[in-house]
């Protein structure tokens, strides 16, 4: 057994449950450009539990060391951008969203692949297999834009950062990430009811202890069955990041490549918890020593 795929076990029998609700949001999209608040006179949106986003096609990358297939515990990575869809539920006033202001994101995940055998029970992707992830680290950045048809005013707006994950393929195969909340934009998010005082989740953050907030993605992954290929894919300064950590030279290996594809999200939700004290969080924290490896945030 290699070291990745020791690291792999170890991450999947490290599961645990964590359950808690989504803490309903509105938001302050404030001025648009010329100076005109957005929708009405107060230009708050009215409140939603989560935010969608439709139709995202990640790159997964999946790192074959020794030029001998995809099996459990290759290391692989996630990565994708796009804009939230709608602030869910729309309850009657999103301020003009998506029409005069937006929200995008971008994110990188890294983590071990966790192959669904659907013919020999090998441990290895055959076809008509499913390739999935068991995530560990990385990082989801949104960003606000206050006008949709200006370029170039898009301000970070909420920061990620991972600490695990867990799926179940019980009719289809279904993702949720758990992430800790590393920074926000003051005055834009707000928490209904407030909570111990705050309601600006800037301050929610700021002023209180991390266990007590965070947040969750849930998505549907569709054609898992897909297989990688080789398609030229060069490893981003998050992805050597990672390598290094691990104590991964690539120098080291003859026959290592990295196989690619291209997976669909049909939908897809992020939703902030507060007020659930260690259960939150709670997922990543058997992780975090696994594979000697720190958390990674974002440059951008």
């Amino acid at each position: 057994m290699n070291k990745l795929t020791k690291i792999f076990t170890a991450v999947v029998f490290a599961g645990c449950t964590a359950t808690a609700g989504a803490s309903p949001l509105f938001m302050n999209p404030g001025d648009n450009d010329s100076g005109v608040p957005f929708g009405d006179a107060d230009g708050f949106t009215y409140t939603f539990d989560m935010f969608t986003f439709n139709n995202i096609t990640p790159t997964s990358a999946y790192l074959d060391l020794e030029g001998d297939g995809i099996q459990n515990g290759t290391l692989v990575f996630d990565s994708a951008e796009g804009e939230v869809g709608f602030l869910n539920p729309d309850t009657g006033s999103s301020e003009f969203f998506t029409d005069s202001w937006n929200l995008t994101f971008d994110y990188e995940l890294w983590g071990y692949a966790s192959v669904i055998d659907n013919g020999v029970a090998n441990g290895e992707f055959d076809d008509g297999d499913a390739l999935v992830a068991n995530f560990v680290g990385g990082y989801f950045n949104m960003y606000f834009d206050d006008d949709v048809s200006t370029d170039g005013d898009s301000v970070p707006a909420l920061s990620l950062s991972l600490t695990g994950s867990t799926f179940n393929d019980g009719g289809g195969i279904n993702l949720t990430l758990f992430a800790e909340i590393e920074s926000v934009l003051s005055d834009l998010f707000f928490m209904d009811p407030s909570f111990n005082g705050d309601s600006d989740l800037a301050e929610i953050v700021a002023n209180n202890d991390p266990s007590q907030y965070g947040a969750l993605i849930t998505a549907e992954i569709t054609n898992a069955e897909q297989a990688p290929a080789d398609n030229g894919y060069s490893p981003t300064d998050f992805n050597d990041d990672v390598l290094t950590s691990l104590g991964i030279d690539l120098d080291d290996f003859d026959n290592e490549v990295f196989l690619t594809r291209t997976t669909t999200l049909p939908s897809g939700n992020l939703e902030i918890e507060v007020s659930a004290p260690a259960t939150i969080a709670v997922m990543g924290l058997g992780l975090i020593g696994l594979g000697g490896f720190r958390r990674f945030r974002s440059s951008h």
